[in-house]
């Protein structure tokens, strides 16, 4: 039973650890976004500060793939999955910053509220479809990820990130004075800290407590 203990709170710690990587690759994310770019979301601005830190929105995924806009248009795209929404963005290298990007005659925002994803059917063994099934915001992108061995791994955490997506939008902290949106921030940082501490300390401490009893 200890045995079982421990490793539940192994894989426990491993998702803390995922979890704060992921938390640390948004935070990059944001400060390399250009404040003047913005997409339209839902008939309004998606900004920057949409997806910054004070925002309840977490980032559940992300990777480079090249979006297909018909058969001679191609254009790299970041792609970008945050716990109600998918959104493109496109490197600028010389000033290296992010700008939405949005396709052409397309939305540059999804929610992902009913949206799907598909394998390519044929012979190219990188494509996937990217379709928003929601009837007030339907749109269909197609995609070709850097690498065939990495498109099972996109395809099963955008369906992660879609199941576990609230019924309803996300609400913003934006009421809040930026006072009260840092001292929260910082609170839930020490919380979340000490708690993977104690997690880790109790995983130690019962591993070598299983040590000597054998």
């Amino acid at each position: 039973h200890a045995l079982n203990l421990v490793k539940a709170l192994l894989i426990d710690v491993d998702a803390c650890v995922a979890e704060k990587e992921l938390r640390e690759r948004q935070i990059e994310i944001f400060n390399r976004v250009d404040p003047k770019s913005f997409a339209i979301y839902k008939n309004k601005p998606f900004r920057k500060s949409d997806i910054g830190v004070e925002s309840r929105r977490r980032l559940k995924f992300e990777g480079y793939a090249t979006l297909m806009q018909g058969r001679s248009k191609m254009q790299l795209v970041l792609v970008v999955v945050l716990t109600d929404c998918l959104f493109f963005l496109c490197e600028n290298s010389a000033h290296n910053k992010y700008t939405f990007f949005t396709p052409e005659h397309k939305a540059g925002v999804v929610p992902l509220q009913k949206l799907l994803i598909r394998e390519k059917a044929g012979t190219e063994a990188r494509g996937i479809y990217i379709i928003s099934s929601n009837p007030s915001f339907p749109e269909m992108y197609e995609l070709k990820v850097q690498q065939p061995k990495d498109k099972n791994t996109w395809i099963q955490s955008i369906r992660q990130a879609v199941l576990e997506c609230p019924s309803s939008d996300v609400i913003e902290t934006e009421d809040l004075t930026a006072e009260e949106k840092l001292r929260i921030g910082v609170s839930r940082r020490d919380l979340i800290d000490k708690i993977r501490q104690k997690d880790i300390d109790h995983a130690i401490l019962l591993e070598d407590k299983i040590y000597l009893q054998l």
